[in-house]
Order: structure tokens, then C-alpha cells, then sequence
């Protein structure tokens, strides 16, 4: 995978991970991860090999940092909110 395509789908993590704690989505965020996405561009050219693993190093971090808020807030769609609900019959 392409560090520009990994950066991409980190800043997608972010973004979605920051909705589903907050509900909003700030602008820097985004310009942010463009801004990131160009810088990798040019990396990518002087050192692919550089590029390509401090990307998986930003995605990596990314999940850990907003993984859970975000993997909930799907699992919650998914099963239509029952991962919160208090009278749920719990798995002996």
C-alpha cells in the first residue's frame, strides 16, 4: 500500500474516531491530514521506505488512540445500540 493511501485512511480513523466521541468535526483536522497526505508525497519520493513506515506508524497510532470510540460507535449501528443497553442479557 501506497504511504499516501495509508496516511489517508489514518486521517479517515481520525476523523471518524473524533465524530463518534464528539459529534464534530473540526476544519484543521481535515486540512490537517491533506496537509499530512502532501508531505508524504514528497517523502515518498526522497525516501519510500521511510515513508512507508512512519505511515503505518501515524495509522497504528491512530487506531490506539481513537480505535475504541470509533469501533463502538459501529458496533453500536450494527447491532442497533444494544453494546450499551443496561437490561442486556450478559454472556455467562
Amino acid at each position: 500500500m501506497k504511504p499516501v493511501n495509508i496516511v489517508l485512511l489514518t486521517t479517515v480513523v481520525v476523523v471518524a474516531g473524533t465524530w463518534s466521541k464528539k459529534r464534530t468535526i473540526s476544519a484543521p483536522q481535515v486540512i490537517g491530514g491533506a496537509m499530512l497526505s502532501l508531505g508524504f508525497v514528497v517523502l515518498q519520493d526522497a525516501q519510500p521506505e521511510l515513508a512507508k513506515q512512519f505511515a503505518w506508524l501515524l495509522l497504528a497510532s491512530s487506531i490506539g488512540a481513537y480505535g475504541q470510540d470509533l469501533f463502538g460507535a459501529v458496533g453500536n449501528a450494527t447491532t442497533g445500540n444494544k453494546l450499551n443497553d443496561p437490561n442486556r442479557e450478559q454472556p455467562k
